[in-house]
């Protein structure tokens, strides 16, 4: 009997759209909680003509396309590649401490050339289910006080190779960098001040008990006439956006209480600055440099502010923010203009744009 426990996800840089490459090798693994892409076989296509047998005179299987945000928990290590090639824009890391290495992930114009092979085992003795090429659209992270961080990454798929033809029959040798390493709420820092303002700093911090940070490139591909039947490489379909929703879980003046900052910048139209660093407790580095998550934005510019009273309990505040380009970077942002950047501290000590 197939369950989820028994599921092997692998991915490994392509080079030619829906041709697959292998992804059976240590460190391959993509560590997710659920698997959504199908196997592409579209609805049925029903033949209406007037044939004069009161019934359907034929149908003829549709196509379907492959899409799905793929859940997962946002860890220290084993997502670099995925993050780097949905942002388009990585490099070779610094070595920091020792053993530690520090990626920087930008986004690019576009993500042309840009996509994975994914294979998937679901049950023993039936074929691994292979995705030629998977393109990452965006993500969505979402940040809870007493959870773990999840992020959910979406995805567009070639094709899908159930039965036959894979390039990958078997993932025995995919492992991960990372079965622990998670992300808890107690790591995670919270900051922000008016883009025009000094550099962030703990006099800065605000206490907000979730966060979820999206950011979308609103990609898709298209069925040609070339007899495939296959996407063709995703492009635009809209400009990409990038998010940002904050819960507060108090309205008030107190320290660790939303207060009147957000709504009063909005109706100011003045557009603030951010970060959120997330720091484990486990060193990558010999002595200093901890397994980190940094996350920057530049400017961000406050949509609704909302506090909901919906009986005698707390009030909560609701911020709603678009992250967008600034002409130039902030007070201690150096050389960040794009909406947001993500930098990580790991022990991938290669490209992360280049393999998993």
């Amino acid at each position: 009997m197939a369950t989820g426990l028994d599921v092997i996800i692998g991915h490994a840089r392509g080079t030619t759209w829906n041709v697959a490459v292998d992804v059976n090798a240590a460190n391959r693994g993509l560590l997710l909680t659920g698997w959504p892409i199908g196997n592409g076989l579209g609805d049925l296509l029903y033949d209406n003509s007037l044939s004069g047998t009161g019934f359907q005179a034929n149908a003829i299987r549709g196509l379907a396309k492959l899409t799905g945000d793929a859940p997962g928990l946002l860890r220290y290590t084993g997502l670099e590649h995925a993050i780097a090639m949905a942002m388009g824009t990585a490099g070779a890391p610094t070595t920091v401490d020792t053993s530690a290495r520090q990626h920087v992930f930008q986004l690019a114009s576009n993500l042309d050339g840009l996509f994975d092979t994914i294979a998937v085992f679901k049950a023993p003795s039936l074929a691994v289910w292979e995705y030629p090429s998977v393109k990452y659209g965006g993500f969505t992270v979402t940040m809870t006080a007493d959870g773990l961080t999840e992020i959910t990454f979406n995805l567009v798929a070639s094709s899908c190779k159930p039965i036959s033809g894979q390039t990958n029959t078997t993932l025995a040798s995919v492992t991960y960098r990372s079965k622990v390493l998670n992300v808890f709420g107690t790591h995670i820092k919270f900051r922000a001040n008016a883009a025009s303002g000094g550099a962030l700093s703990d006099s800065d911090r605000f206490y907000p008990n979730r966060i979820v940070f999206t950011y979308n490139r609103s990609i898709d591909g298209d069925f040609v006439f070339d007899g495939s039947g296959i996407q063709t490489e995703p492009s635009y379909t809209d400009a990409p956006t990038c998010t940002l929703a904050i819960d507060f879980p108090v309205y008030g003046a107190g320290n660790t209480q939303a207060n009147n900052t957000f709504m009063s910048n909005a109706f100011s139209e003045i557009p603030m600055k951010m970060d959120i660093t997330i720091t484990s407790p486990v060193l990558a580095g010999a002595a200093t440099a901890f397994y980190s998550h940094l996350i920057e934005a530049p400017n961000c510019v406050i949509g609704t502010v909302d506090m909901p009273v919906n009986g005698p309990g707390k009030i909560p505040q609701t911020v709603q923010m678009a992250m967008i380009q600034r002409a130039a970077a902030p007070t201690g942002m150096t050389g960040l203009t794009l909406p947001f950047r993500w930098t990580t501290v790991s022990q991938l000590a290669t490209d992360a744009l280049l393999n998993p």
